[in-house]
């Protein structure tokens, strides 16, 4: 069937972009951060020793409208829980139009300040629209109380 008009509530939409689809609920958490070394023999074996406290994570993205990074801190008494909200609109960029459906890339910096084995980092997209995530970089600092002495 070919047809030169493509109409829905009486709006001809032959010549703009629109997305169809089911609506539905997108989370993925991702899995906890390990420092590695190396083993000796060829392998890599978990860093036991020391902390590992997390800064700031950085999510790169593309073709993406909105979507949700949720930092969830497991301390010994109290859990809480930061979200950090891209809504697509990126000022100084031409496609910053109020109304406008573009699709956005790049990369998304929020905050973590946790240790590593006490949070949990879940990204979610609960939109009509879709998003594409392409990487994600952790940044953070490692202490050590002691070193092992090989004499």
């Amino acid at each position: 069937l070919t047809t030169d008009v493509a109409t829905f509530a009486g709006v001809n939409l032959k010549a703009t972009t629109f997305f169809i689809g089911q609506p539905y609920d997108f989370k993925y958490t991702l899995s906890r951060p390990h420092l590695r070394k190396n083993t000796g023999t060829g392998g890599r074996g978990v860093l036991l020793g020391g902390r590992f406290q997390l800064t700031r994570g950085t999510l790169e993205f593309s073709g993406a409208k909105k979507f949700d990074v949720k930092v969830t801190h497991y301390p010994q008494d109290v859990t809480t829980t930061n979200s950090y909200s891209f809504t697509g609109v990126e000022l100084g960029y031409a496609s910053a139009v109020i109304g406008a459906d573009t699709l956005s890339e790049g990369a998304y910096t929020f905050g973590i300040m946790g240790r590593n084995d006490r949070i949990s980092i879940d990204i979610e997209n609960t939109s009509p629209y879709p998003a594409d995530f392409l990487s994600f970089d952790y940044e953070g600092n490692v202490y050590s109380r002691g070193a092992r002495w090989t004499g």
